[in-house]
C-alpha cells in the first residue's frame, strides 16, 4: 500500500505544527492522489468533534495508556503492510511533559514493521548539564533511534543530532516551511 500514516497534532487545533502538517498532507495529497494520508491527531483531554476525515484517530498527548492502545488498534484492524510509512512530527512537550510518551507508540510501529520518518521541529544544544535538558535530550535521543530517517530544518539542527550521536546517514535537511504547491510549480 502507498498510505502515510501522519502522527501530528492537526486542524482545527491551532497551532504551528498542526498548520505545516496539514499544508504537507495537502501537498502529498495533490503529488501523489491515490496515496492514502491518515492523521492521528494529538490533543488535550476533551477529545474533539471538528476534525476533518482524515482524522482517522485522536489521541489525549497526556494518556500514555492510549498510544499502546492505538498500536492495538493498527495491528488488530488495519491489513499488515496497510501504511507504508509514518511520519511524525516532533517536539519537547507535545507528547508528554517531555515528549516520552511517543516512545511507546513508536516501539510498537517498528514491531509492526512500519518505517518512521521524523521530523524534530525544536532541536536544541542542551549542553548545559541540567534535569529538564537531559530528559529532552534523552527523549530525542530514542525518538532518532527507532526512526528511520529525520527530517530538519536547519544545518545547525542536523549538527546538533549528530552531536548527540544520532547517525549522521539518517539525517536529511529539508528547510522550514511546507510551501502551496501551486507557488512551487511556477
Amino acid at each position: 500500500m502507498e498510505n502515510i500514516l501522519h502522527l501530528t497534532s492537526y486542524p482545527p487545533q491551532r497551532c504551528g505544527i498542526a498548520q505545516y502538517s496539514n499544508k504537507l498532507v495537502d501537498a502529498l495529497g495533490q503529488i501523489a492522489p491515490s496515496q492514502g494520508n491518515f492523521v492521528i491527531a494529538f490533543n488535550g483531554e476533551i477529545p474533539r468533534t471538528d476534525y476533518g476525515p482524515r482524522v482517522i484517530h485522536q489521541l489525549d498527548k497526556g494518556a500514555p495508556e492510549q498510544y499502546l492502545e492505538t498500536v492495538k488498534l493498527i495491528e488488530d484492524y488495519l491489513p499488515k503492510d496497510f501504511f507504508r510509512v509514518a511520519q511524525l512530527q516532533f517536539e519537547n512537550g507535545m507528547y508528554g511533559s517531555h515528549g516520552q510518551n511517543i516512545i511507546p507508540l513508536l516501539q510498537g510501529l517498528k514491531e509492526l514493521g512500519i518505517p518512521i520518518v521524523t521530523t524534530p521541529h525544536t532541536v536544541e544544544g542542551y549542553q548545559k548539564d541540567e534535569p529538564d535538558n537531559n530528559e529532552r535530550r534523552e527523549v530525542l535521543q530514542k525518538v532518532a533511534y527507532l526512526s528511520d530517517r529525520l527530517l530538519v530544518i536547519s544545518p545547525t539542527a542536523r549538527k546538533r543530532l549528530m552531536d548527540m550521536y544520532v547517525d549522521p546517514e539518517k539525517i536529511d535537511v529539508m528547510w522550514h516551511g511546507a510551501s502551496d504547491l501551486n507557488e512551487t510549480k511556477q
